[in-house]
């Protein structure tokens, strides 16, 4: 059996044509058959080295599924050469990318070669431990803040900022957070406590 399926026209159009190419399809309509062809053909036929192409899937395991069926495709078209060449080729998750990228160029992007990445645990207890230590300063010896945390509690206000935090961080945005000055806070607390006392009178 082909790595390849015969592609049907609209996968055929896909995979001839030149330049900048989108395709939107949805899930089992043969997507990943266009880039493994797409690959073939750039590397084959167009003399692209297979360490020129990126190709950036969402998981590791779709990753390995696509490198894989370039493989395949490329022993099937005897080029066995070509197939060895795929060890080192650029399809990866995102993560993956930037991973090899930064350990290739750990000094031009100004951080320690030694860098690692965390795993999920390691890095739900460095966050843990990150707001912990922001909420204890945040706080202080400050009544009005306490009462407030105390009000929601830990774990509510937790979820609520490391919400908003993963929001602005998936949207490439930085956490700013400018509180207003409390100039006349007091003051103003205090006309409303009288305006509520007068009109429970």
């Amino acid at each position: 059996m082909s790595a390849v399926e015969a592609p049907n026209t609209e996968q055929l159009r896909a995979i001839e044509e030149r330049g900048v190419v989108f395709v939107s399809a949805g899930a089992g309509t043969g997507k990943t058959t266009v880039i493994v062809e797409r690959f073939c053909r750039a590397v084959c036929e167009r003399g692209f080295d297979v360490d020129s192409i990126l190709v950036i899937t969402y998981t590791e395991r779709a990753a390995g599924e696509l490198r894989g069926r370039i493989r395949r495709r490329l022993r099937e078209l005897g080029r066995h050469d070509l197939s060895h060449d795929l060890d080192g080729a650029w399809i990866s998750t995102i993560h993956g990318f930037c991973h090899r990228l930064l350990k290739a160029h750990p000094f031009a992007a100004g951080i320690d070669p030694r860098f690692r990445v965390l795993d999920d645990s390691q890095g739900r207890v460095l966050r843990g431990e990150a707001f912990r230590a922001a909420l204890e300063e945040f706080c202080g010896e400050d009544e009005a803040r306490l009462r407030l945390l105390a009000s929601y509690g830990g774990r509510r206000l937790r979820r609520m900022l490391t919400g908003v935090h993963e929001t602005l961080r998936s949207s490439g945005l930085e956490l700013r957070i400018e509180a207003p000055g409390d100039a006349g806070l007091a003051e103003r607390l205090e006309e409303l406590r009288s305006a509520a006392r007068e009109a429970n009178e």
